[in-house]
């Protein structure tokens, strides 16, 4: 009876100082979260390693830019990735029990996540255009707060190009609560736009308010098959039907992007309930279907401009009702080398 007692004591510490740990990694992950967008605007200036005696291009051992590169016809050699976590751990300001808990618990962005996102690679010249692009493009997502792109070696007209990246936090929990005319709304999400640093957005919620409860799953791949195709699918289960919405879509991601291609399509079935004085009168099902689709061609930059031509249909059926439209649209962009603006725009013609 002593041991058992003994043992079942054992146990119970055990449970009670696991509960602890998992709660203390949660609160240094919240709070660090908070945090670290602050810490994160004066990033500490990473020291860079020396360039050996074979890597000089010249006698002062200084690299050239990428615009005096892409005029020599330089040609790209190897391209590395170098990715950081959220906060640099070397810089004493984030340093702290906090920050290296927040790091512990995030997963870096994977480097191939980072290769798939580069409009250039090994063998090509080099184009000072093309690399400025993949920088805005990168630092349009949600998963980097840094990005750089800088030579590192050069001789013999080759040169090795290294992509620097700073990973931010993508976990987003969320609580709501809320009353309003006698109703109370309710409802709680999770989010995560780097799922196992792959760049993969999976999320859920489930809100509830009443009308009706529902929960919904997301999950969107954004850099699908060649690296440019989105895949988004969401399914969500009603407390009086279903919802269900998926898309794929090969957009023009740059200025020389020569097609465009996508398709979506979505369907709901819900009960839709009619008030009065707050009380339900009257209830009615309702079901509606949808899908679009498009494509689009472009001739690519030319002359510092880039016109885009696409057409697409829709479809709509909701009971009683069927509907399609046609679209046709041009566009027009301006790519300014000096100041690196672009001017849009757009005439677009719909038909029923």
């Amino acid at each position: 009876m002593g041991e058992g007692r003994e043992g079942s004591g054992h146990q119970a510490g055990v449970g009670i100082r696991a509960d602890l740990a998992r709660l203390l990694s949660g609160c240094c992950a919240a709070i660090a979260c908070s945090l670290g967008p602050a810490a994160a605007q004066e990033p500490a200036a990473e020291p860079k390693a020396p360039l050996s005696a074979e890597s000089a291009p010249t006698s002062e051992g200084k690299i050239p830019s990428f615009a005096e590169l892409e005029a020599a016809g330089a040609v790209i050699g190897e391209v590395r990735i170098d990715n950081h976590n959220i906060f640099d751990l070397t810089d004493e300001k984030e340093n702290g029990i906090l920050y290296r808990a927040a790091n512990a618990i995030h997963i870096q962005t994977r480097a191939w996540v980072v290769s798939r996102q580069l409009l250039f690679k090994p063998g090509e010249r080099v184009s000072a255009r093309l690399i400025e692009e993949t920088e805005r493009l990168m630092r349009s997502n949600r998963i980097f707060y840094e990005v750089s792109i800088v030579p590192i070696a050069y001789r013999d007209g080759v040169v090795d190009i290294e992509v620097r990246t700073r990973d931010t936090w993508t976990l987003e929990p969320g609580v709501s609560a809320s009353r309003a005319g006698g109703v109370n709304k309710t409802g709680w999400s999770i989010q995560d736009t780097n799922a196992f640093g792959t760049g993969v957005l999976t999320g859920a919620n489930r809100s509830t308010d009443a009308d009706r409860s529902a929960t919904t799953y997301r999950v969107s791949i954004p850099h699908a098959f060649d690296g440019w195709t989105a895949i988004d699918y969401s399914h969500s289960r009603l407390s009086d039907g279903q919802s269900n919405a998926m898309s794929i879509a090969r957009p023009f991601y740059a200025l020389d992007t020569r097609w465009a291609a996508g398709f979506s399509a979505s369907a709901d079935t819900r009960i839709d309930s009619l008030f009065s004085n707050g009380a339900k009168v009257a209830q009615f099902r309702h079901s509606e279907d949808s899908a679009e689709a498009f494509a689009g061609w472009s001739a690519g930059l030319v002359n510092h401009w880039t016109h885009r031509y696409s057409v697409g249909m829709s479809y709509l059926k909701v009971p009683g009702l069927r509907c399609r439209f046609l679209r046709i649209r041009r566009s027009s962009l301006l790519f300014s080398a000096t100041s690196s603006c672009r001017t849009t725009t757009t005439r677009s013609r719909t038909a029923t």
